[in-house]
């Protein structure tokens, strides 16, 4: 598998393993709040979890680069 598939496919799954992780815990601790709201949260707070990839051009080539907010870095891969 090519490594930006891979990457890819990394990203989809912490970002869906965010959105449910959040998910339940609104569900538990909030459980009267509007699903309207709630959904506005959860996609907010994971949207900025989430890892972000992105391909850069550099002399050696094109790289891979994920960047996520709470790590305040990029990853160069």
């Amino acid at each position: 598998m090519h490594k930006t598939i891979t990457y890819r496919l990394l990203s989809s799954l912490i970002f869906f393993t965010i959105f449910t992780l959040l998910f339940l815990t609104l569900q538990y601790f909030l459980p009267n709040l509007h699903p309207a709201l709630r959904a506005g949260i959860i996609g907010g707070v994971t949207a900025m979890l989430a890892p972000r990839i992105s391909k850069i051009d550099t002399q050696s080539g094109v790289k891979t680069q994920i960047n996520w907010f709470v790590l305040r870095k990029s990853v160069l891969v």
